[in-house]
């Protein structure tokens, strides 16, 4: 029936190393954990009273029930082979501590006094070596950058190994990369010279950037409000538009996306309209997921395009627009109902124009000065 529990001393030590080396505490609670486990002799037991059985009939137990001498240990053989599953080797010392060791977090989280700082720089210098040249860009893309599809069924699986890790990049510190690898991932299963171009352009980029961190601070916290800028870039390839939304919390970025919209937009207001709604439902997934822990305010979309946002909230142009009805006017009826809130921003101050499109170095260094003060 034994059971290990852990001594306060290494619960303190633990505390202690972790607090030296800045690293974060988290804490959980497995709830009627005795139940999740099966039991490892037959115990049976007498139907309780209300219970519809025939007479002269007992009950086996499956699980270990709360009660049973050997539950605690039934639970600590489950939760170690779980633990195992997963990678987790128990202590030599203490069989109630784990550890797991692995190189492929691929995001580095540095606790500072001001908050954390998101980085992925061991996935940028994996990224360079894999590229001899020492030349770095000022822009994720060059100005301008128009490729065009290869039709050739040859996949070029060094082109797709890069696209892949930049993905991964682009989505856990990087957004300021995020167009630009949407963008060539488009053309993994027929790259040319030109998109190898292209991509080398990326990578020069990341080599001159790759210190950039994300900061999550806690003096960007003044309001504590979730915003969302959005934008669309009407047109494109296949005359489908791109759109962009950046999500803080304050001012701290929090999520972030750039897709190229699977519906033929007819005008930028119609493509901004459909960003739109992208952009409110993630909001509204973000604001209920902590709604507890967030003010009661309404997050705010700002958009900078005043036709899409008298569609949204007058439904005005209707003809124009009917076609959107049926996936995207939920957005006025979030609005009617106070869940969002909508206003119009210059573009000069749309942080969301770098999800949309290639862009230069101005606005390139403006959006990372944005994702890097503290």
């Amino acid at each position: 029936t034994f059971a290990p529990t852990p001594t306060f001393g290494a619960l303190c030590l633990l505390f202690s190393v972790a607090c030296t080396n800045n690293w974060p505490i988290q804490t959980f609670d497995v709830k009627v954990a005795f139940l999740h486990s099966l039991i490892d002799k037959p115990v049976y037991v007498w139907p309780p009273k209300g219970m519809d059985i025939l007479k002269h009939t007992i009950l086996k137990l499956r699980k270990a029930l709360y009660g049973t001498k050997q539950a605690a240990r039934c639970w600590w053989l489950h939760l170690k082979e779980i633990l195992g599953w997963i990678g987790f080797t128990p202590n030599g010392e203490d069989q109630s501590t784990y550890c797991f060791e692995t190189d492929q977090v691929g995001i580095s989280i540095e606790q500072t006094t001001r908050g954390y700082e998101f980085s992925q720089k061991d996935l940028i210098l994996k990224l360079l070596a894999l590229n001899g040249s020492n030349i770095t860009a000022k822009s994720p893309l060059p100005a301008n950058c128009n490729l065009e599809s290869n039709r050739t069924d040859k996949m070029d699986k060094d082109y797709l190994r890069r696209i892949g890790m930049l993905l991964y990049l682009a989505q856990g510190s990087r957004p300021d990369i995020c167009y630009a690898v949407n963008y060539l991932a488009r053309f993994s299963m027929a790259a040319d010279n030109s998109h190898w171009q292209a991509l080398e352009h990326l990578i020069a980029y990341l080599r001159g950037t790759m210190d950039n961190k994300l900061i999550i601070s806690k003096e960007r916290q003044e309001a504590a409000d979730i915003t969302c800028y959005l934008d669309a870039n009407w047109g494109g390839e296949g005359n489908r538009s791109n759109h962009g939304f950046l999500i803080v919390h304050g001012k701290n970025p929090i999520s972030w996306q750039s897709k190229r919209q699977a519906t033929v937009a007819a005008s930028t207001a119609q493509a901004e309209y459909i960003a739109l709604s992208f952009a409110a439902r993630e909001c509204l997934w973000l604001s209920n997921l902590f709604r507890n822990f967030l003010n009661d305010k309404s997050p705010l979309l700002l958009s900078d395009n005043k036709t899409a946002i008298g569609i949204a909230k007058e439904c005005i142009s209707r003809k124009q627009t009917q076609h959107l009805i049926r996936e995207f006017n939920l957005i006025n009826e979030y609005l009617v109902k106070k869940k969002l809130d909508l206003k119009w921003i210059s573009s000069k101050d749309q942080l969301a124009d770098i999800l949309t499109k290639s862009v230069g170095s101005v606005t390139t260094k403006n959006f990372t000065n944005f994702l890097n003060q503290t």
